[in-house]
């Protein structure tokens, strides 16, 4: 494989990574506050999808302009998942308006739309019993079968 065909599979991943960051910043803004808490967290997700500091104040700015995307593995689907619910607690209050956000992007994510809540309320309670993102991801299919 040519170097710069490697670059592209980074760019992809890249896409991703904003998608995510578009989603997270919705559920961060439904309630109608942005805490530093979800700022935080938005920082250390957009480190992890190696996006740029400019790059995510872009996405912030502009996020009507960047593609939805889901995700095409089980495994990123739940991770996703997983951070979206970190953002639901991230400033310790767990609203309606970030749980309904949330099951919907789930439901777009191919989760079924009658477990939605149930997979929302089972991932934040296992985050909130300091499980780990593993153990909660096998209880979470556990759930889904």
């Amino acid at each position: 494989m040519k170097f710069g065909n490697i670059l592209t599979l980074f760019k992809n991943d890249s896409v991703d990574g904003k998608s995510h960051i578009k989603n997270l910043y919705a559920v961060a803004l439904v309630d109608g506050e942005f805490v530093s808490a979800e700022n935080d967290l938005i920082n250390e997700i957009a480190r992890k999808y190696s996006i740029s500091k400019n790059e995510l104040s872009e996405i912030l700015k502009k996020s009507d302009g960047v593609s939805n995307v889901v995700p095409n593995s089980e495994p990123e689907k739940f991770s996703q998942l997983y951070d979206l619910v970190l953002m639901i607690l991230a400033d310790k209050v767990i609203k309606n308006e970030e749980l309904n956000l949330c099951g919907f992007i789930a439901v777009k994510f191919g989760y079924p739309i009658e477990k939605a809540e149930e997979l929302i309320r089972s991932v934040a309670s296992n985050i909130l019993n300091g499980r780990s993102k593993q153990e909660t991801q096998e209880r979470v299919f556990r759930l889904l079968k």
